[in-house]
C-alpha cells in the first residue's frame, strides 16, 4: 500500500498527489506487482494518461478525479466512491467496479469490454458511446443515466435498473436483460435483437424504431410503451403485458403473442403475418386478427 510523503496530523484525511501516485504505480511494476491503492484518498488528483493496469483501488476515494484517456486494464475498484469521476475514453477493460458508487462520474467513450459493474451505484452517469460489450451489470442501478450509442452487445443485465435512462441508439443485441426496469427510458432506435427481455418493466418506455427481431419478452411489462415503427419481427411476447402500447406501423411478423394481453393498445399499420396468437390473447375492443395472423391451440 501506498505511503504519502507528507506528514499530516493524526485524524486528518491525507490526500496522495499525483506525483506519489504515479512513482509508486512505476516502482510496482518496476517489481513486478500490481500498484495498491486500496482504502487511499485520491480525490481530485488529475491522473489523466496515466498508466495503472491491474492497479487496486478497492475502497478507495476518488470523489471528482480525473483519470481521462487512462489505461486501467484489470484494475480493482471495488466498493470505490468514484462520485462525478471523469473516466472520458478511459481503457477500463476487465476492471471489477462491483458495488463501486459511480454517481454522475462520466465514462463517455470509455472501454469497458468484459468489466464488472455487478451492483454498481451509476445513478446520471454518463456512459454515452462506452463500449460495455460483455460486461457484467447485473443489479445496477443506471437510473437517469445516459448511455447514448453505447455498446452493450451479450452484456449482462439482471435485474439492472434502467428507469428514465436514455438509451438511443444504444446496442444491446443478444443481452440478457431477465427483470430489468427499463419504465420510461429512451431506447428510440436502440438495437434489441435477439436481446432476452423477460420479466422485464418497460412501462412507459420509447422504442420508435427500435429493433427487436427475435428478442424475448416473455412475461414482460410493457404498458404504455411507444413500438411505433419498431421492428419485432420474430420476437417472443408470451404473457407480456402490452395494455395501452403503441405498435403504430410496427412489424410483429411471426411474433409469438399467445396469451399476451394488448387491451387498448394501438395497432393501426401494424403488420401482423404470422403472428401467433391463442384464445387468451386480448385485443383491443373491436380488433379482429387479420386472416394472415395464425391462431394456435
Amino acid at each position: 500500500m501506498v505511503q504519502p510523503n507528507a506528514e499530516k496530523p493524526a485524524g486528518e484525511k491525507i490526500i496522495l498527489t499525483r506525483q506519489e501516485v504515479l512513482s509508486a504505480a512505476s516502482m510496482a511494476y518496476g517489481e513486478g506487482r500490481a500498484p495498491d491503492f486500496s482504502n487511499q484518498h485520491l480525490d481530485g488528483l488529475n491522473l489523466s494518461s496515466s498508466t495503472l493496469e491491474q492497479a487496486n483501488f478497492q475502497g478507495a476515494s476518488l470523489l471528482g478525479t480525473v483519470l481521462v484517456d487512462s489505461n486501467l486494464t484489470g484494475a480493482h475498484f471495488e466498493g470505490a466512491m468514484l462520485f462525478k469521476a471523469d473516466l472520458y475514453a478511459a481503457t477500463a477493460n476487465e476492471c471489477d467496479f462491483t458495488e463501486a458508487k459511480l454517481i454522475g462520474a462520466n465514462l463517455r467513450r470509455a472501454r469497458l469490454f468484459q468489466a464488472i459493474l455487478r451492483d454498481v451505484d451509476a445513478r446520471g452517469a454518463n456512459l454515452s458511446a462506452a463500449n460495455l460489450r460483455q460486461a457484467i451489470l447485473d443489479n445496477a442501478d443506471l437510473s437517469s443515466a445516459v448511455l447514448q450509442m453505447a455498446v452493450l452487445f451479450k452484456a449482462s443485465l439482471q435485474n439492472t435498473n434502467f428507469q428514465g435512462a436514455n438509451l438511443h441508439n444504444a446496442n444491446l443485441s443478444t443481452a440478457v436483460a431477465t427483470a430489468a426496469n427499463f419504465q420510461e427510458a429512451n431506447m428510440n432506435e436502440a438495437d434489441l435483437r435477439g436481446a432476452i427481455l423477460d420479466h422485464a418493466l418497460l412501462n412507459n418506455a420509447k422504442l420508435v424504431r427500435a429493433h427487436l427481431v427475435g428478442a424475448s419478452l416473455s412475461n414482460a411489462s410493457a404498458q404504455g410503451a411507444d413500438f411505433s415503427h419498431a421492428n419485432l419481427s420474430g420476437a417472443i411476447l408470451h404473457k407480456a403485458r402490452l395494455n395501452s402500447a403503441n405498435f403504430t406501423n410496427a412489424s410483429l411478423r411471426w411474433a409469438d403473442l399467445t396469451d399476451a394481453d394488448l387491451t387498448n393498445a394501438i395497432l393501426t399499420g401494424a403488420t401482423l403475418r404470422g403472428a401467433r396468437y391463442n384464445a387468451n390473447t386480448k385485443w383491443p375492443e373491436g380488433f379482429t386478427p387479420p386472416a394472415s395472423a395464425v391462431k394456435v391451440g
